[in-house]
């Protein structure tokens, strides 16, 4: 496949469709990187052409205006103006704006006009623009800029092999004048000077039409726009150009009046959120058991075929239980991530952050911090790297601390095992006890966040809130195409981490858990249970061989290590064989699952036709016979797994986004020093109570 032949980048504001059209011209030839020399994430496809020859398209991060507030901000107009150098370099721009808010939007298309550098308008969701009565004049619309304007719709794909055929024929091109554009034709039409792209409808116009009509917005540096004077541009033009039907804007508003009201709007979204929980579990089980099935029946098929022995182990009970067992929750994120989608394609999670202003307004944050805290929910990392977009240096540092308390995706596995095993199938009114349990657990990790962001704003962070300005979107439907995507782009992500980090810890953990081999005490187990075997005792021999397969897990590598820290974790609970899963799951959360899968099926108390969430209540102590695992040890397990920090990635990336390992290090035991606490009163409260 040949190399792309030039790199045109997609500017536009947040929700103006910008990603949607990037989605729309580059499919599944996609990556994600960060820009040479700074930790801005970007996200770069190619996109093949009607002539057969590739372009590269980068997705610059959503921006209001070119004077930055913020890292990503910074970063596009870095990339404009060519200060980073060949490496971020765009050949041509393409300005996405959303034809439904020409108003609010058009100012950065303004800018990046005065910025000189081969350009394309595009107005874009010209279909939604439709279908809210919204009529725009494009033809004025090009002579007073000045420059052509395309109409497409990203969401139907609408004008995308129009917008295709433009970028083939090198429109926006340098063609030897100087400054990057092309001189009009004289007759109408531009023979390559400007691509800018406004919402999701794209047509081809003249650049110049001889006629002297066209804005000077061109003619002067963009630094040199003043934002008053901009806006009052911006006004005069949408005046002229754009013709709405009466009464949408009053639909919208009585929307908004119940999904933003004091009391209606928190209630509205509290249900919402039960329904979500609620439905990862109504939906996501029947493809839980089956790929569950699916896990055991390959376990069964490989015995028969490989020999027994350590490599029939290490692939079986180690490798396959491992991975296998986490793969199997895949249908509930799935489930989750498609939630997700829909209320930030519908413009709902909009309405959420305005709910959420006045309550982070209380702590001394932002609402517009909510939104990198929502996408903690699906993983820290990309949270983490969310606050970029807050324009404060206390404002990002307080989210940042408290971005892993959001339960993200990985630690859906855990909590979706153990309220599996332990938390009854009951319902309470309409809702299932295993579904508000899962809400709970969201709950607490929230509040933790909020209450250490409040000590963290009057403390260490101490500083004024800053204002900010927070952007409601149009309503729309979403679109099919865009959360499938979302859901593919974040599944894969979990499945590539399952095949790396999980494959790689079942693999040590395997070996440690294997040996040392052949200890005294698990030697002489194995004898009585070879006497038994050929005394036909075969009830007794296969309860000695389990007990052989104990003794061999507690003096391994693997046991000694779990033996090592049982003092410090027995108050919460927690046996030798749950510590070696939490130091297992320093890599990765979910490991906890695959690290008790194959400590379950080493230990020898594994049945074929169970599965971990069947197998960890019929665990017994040797000693007394006891119930290992009750309800309560659950609940503080869980409890533990929402509050700490155990993900070295996460860490990783706070050390990188605040250029300090001080704050990392202070996250590190803070909250693990609170999980600890916090599991230990809910364990002696519950045994006290009489509960375990």
């Amino acid at each position: 496949m040949s190399r792309p032949s030039e790199r045109i980048a997609l500017v536009g504001s947040p929700n103006s469709g910008k990603s949607s059209l990037f989605n729309r011209l580059t499919g599944l030839r996609q990556k994600v990187a960060n820009y040479p020399g700074v930790t801005v994430e970007k996200r770069a496809g190619t996109c093949q052409l009607p002539s057969g020859r590739q372009v590269e398209i980068l997705d610059l991060p959503g921006t209001y205006s070119l004077n930055p507030r913020s890292p990503d901000e910074a970063l596009v107009r870095d990339v404009l103006e060519g200060r980073d150098g060949a490496a971020t370099h765009a050949d041509r721009v393409v300005a996405v704006v959303d034809a439904t808010r020409l108003d609010r939007q058009l100012y950065l298309a303004l800018q990046i006009l005065r910025t000189r550098r081969p350009a394309v308008l595009v107005l874009n969701l010209m279909d939604e623009a439709d279908a809210q009565g919204i009529a725009i004049d494009v033809s004025a619309l090009e002579r007073l800029l000045g420059v052509p304007v395309l109409a497409v719709s990203a969401k139907t794909g609408m004008g995308m092999d129009r917008l295709r055929e433009t970028i083939d024929k090198g429109v926006g091109r340098d063609n030897g004048n100087g400054n990057g554009h092309a001189p009009a034709s004289g007759n109408g039409h531009a023979n390559g000077s400007a691509l800018v792209m406004v919402g999701e409808n794209v047509s081809v116009h003249a650049n110049g039409n001889g006629n002297g009509h066209g804005t000077a917005a061109a003619d002067a540096s963009w630094g040199q726009l003043d934002p008053a004077r901009g806006y009052q541009e911006v006004e005069a033009i949408v005046r002229q150009v754009v013709r709405r039907r009466p009464g949408e804007k009053a639909v919208r508003g009585r929307l908004d009046a119940i999904l933003t009201h004091r009391i209606l709007g928190p209630v509205i979204f509290i249900v919402l959120m039960a329904t979500v929980f609620q439905s990862i579990y109504a939906w996501a089980t029947p493809a839980m058991d089956a790929l569950d099935a699916g896990v055991r029946w390959l376990a069964a098929l490989g015995r028969t075929v490989i020999p027994a022995g350590p490599i029939q182990s290490l692939l079986l009970d180690g490798i396959l239980t491992g991975v296998g067992t986490v793969a199997a929750f895949l249908p509930q994120l799935a489930i989750l991530f498609f939630f997700i989608a829909v209320m930030e394609d519908t413009g709902y999670m909009a309405r959420a952050a305005f709910l959420m202003d006045r309550v982070m307004g209380s702590v001394g944050l932002p609402g517009r911090a909510f939104l990198p805290l929502l996408s903690s929910f699906a993983c820290a990392i990309p949270g983490i790297m969310a606050t970029r977009t807050l324009p404060s240096r206390n404002d990002r540092l307080a989210t940042i601390l408290i971005a892993p308390f959001m339960s993200c995706s990985a630690r859906l596995p855990v909590y979706a095992l153990l309220i599996g095993a332990f938390i009854p199938d009951r319902h309470v009114a309409f809702l299932s006890l295993r579904g508000l349990t899962l809400l709970s657990l969201y709950l607490l990790g929230i509040l933790a966040a909020l209450g250490v962001a409040w000590a963290a704003r009057r403390t260490v962070l101490r500083g004024p809130r800053t204002a900010h300005i927070l952007e409601m979107p149009p309503y729309r439907v979403p679109s099919v195409r865009s959360v499938l995507l979302a859901i593919r782009e974040r599944c894969l992500l979990f499945l590539g981490q399952a095949g790396t980090v999980i494959l790689a810890v079942s693999t040590v953990l395997w070996f440690l858990a294997s040996y040392p081999a052949g200890h005294p005490e698990t030697r002489a187990i194995e004898a009585r249970a070879a006497a038994a075997a050929a005394a036909g005792q075969t009830h007794e021999a296969a309860q000695l061989k389990t007990e052989a397969s104990g003794s061999a897990l507690r003096h391994s590598f693997a046991g000694q290590l779990g033996h090592l820290i049982e003092p410090a974790i027995a108050p919460l609970g927690f046996d030798w064989k749950l510590g070696v899963g939490l130091l297992s799951s320093i890599a990765a959360r979910e490991v906890m699952v695959s690290t008790m899968a194959t400590m379950n099926n080493l230990e020898g108390a594994a049945d074929p036709s169970e599965s971990l969430r069947q197998a960890l209540p019929r665990a017994r102590n040797p000693e007394t016979g006891l119930p290992l695992y009750t309800p309560l040890v659950a609940v503080s397990l869980m409890v533990f797994f929402a509050l700490a920090l155990q993900c070295m990635s996460t860490v990783a990336v706070a050390k990188r986004e605040t250029n300090s390992w001080r704050w990392p290090i202070g996250m590190l035991v803070f909250m693990n020093a609170m999980a600890w606490v916090a599991s230990l009163a809910v364990f002696q409260a519950g045994r006290a109570l009489g509960w375990g």
